[in-house]
């Protein structure tokens, strides 16, 4: 089966990514990491996983859940602590903000230059990042299917993911923090002024990552709407559109 891969565009072509992101309110720009990083930082997550001597990057049996580590579990697939800002203004030290290759990936040219474009702004604030990973489900099947105990289901084999985790980061009292800061405030005419202009959030796909698996969901234009909570039975939901991307490319939303 032939991958396909959502609408991208070249790094050179701003004038189009950056119309592409004021439609839609997100937009995925191509090749932002050569092939040689995209190794380089998956040769990092592996370095996390495998800290505790339990994960081993290349025998997938060690790959379930009672050796997987647990903070990627509950995280559901995030690889390291949330960035808040408490947390950056200490320079609290994390596993994955003390790997060079995260910090190159952050400090790249090609990405500061896509994210200042879109923000038009030279000076930038910018978190501390994390790493999303999920085992494959196909694998796990193989596993179970070759275990001799295929009685009973196996929880150590059961790496099923959300279908889907639509919500939004921003503060409903007064769309002036992220997800961070979700408390009520007095002072909320101040705390817009403050907010400023456009915030946005990205990933660097490191893996191809086509249509017929798990991939970023959007809603198109939705970055116009207000804050709105999306219930189980809203149409909105069936606007949700699939960013299959390939490894290297960058997607930034609202």
């Amino acid at each position: 089966m032939a991958a396909t891969y959502f609408r991208s565009y070249a790094a050179s072509d701003i004038e189009g990514y950056v119309a592409a992101f004021r439609r839609d309110g997100f937009v995925v720009i191509d090749d932002v990491l050569t092939s040689d990083e995209c190794i380089a930082s998956c040769a990092e997550i592996w370095d996390y996983l495998e800290r505790d001597g339990k994960v081993h990057r290349d025998d997938a049996a060690s790959w379930g859940n009672d050796s997987w580590p647990r903070e990627v579990c509950r995280n559901g697939g995030f690889v390291g602590r949330f960035p808040f800002w408490k947390r950056m203004k200490k320079l609290e030290p994390t596993f994955l903000n003390k790997q060079p290759q995260s910090w190159r990936n952050r400090q790249n040219e090609v990405v500061y230059t896509a994210f200042a474009n879109i923000l038009e702004a030279d000076q930038l604030w910018v978190s501390i990042d994390r790493y999303g990973v999920m085992r494959p489900g196909k694998v796990a099947h193989e596993l179970l299917e070759s275990a001799v105990e295929a009685t009973e289901p196996n929880k150590n084999l059961d790496w099923t993911t959300k279908d889907e985790w639509l919500h939004w980061d921003l503060s409903p009292f007064h769309f002036g923090t992220s997800a961070a800061g979700f408390l009520p405030n007095e002072e909320l005419g101040h705390v817009r002024e403050q907010y400023g202009g456009v915030r946005v959030q990205g990933l660097i796909a490191l893996r191809d990552c086509p249509d017929h698996e798990h991939s970023y969901g959007s809603l198109p234009e939705v970055a116009a709407r207000n804050f709105i909570e999306v219930p189980q039975d809203d149409p909105m939901r069936r606007e949700i559109t699939r960013v299959p991307m390939k490894a290297g490319s960058l997607l930034i939303w609202n």
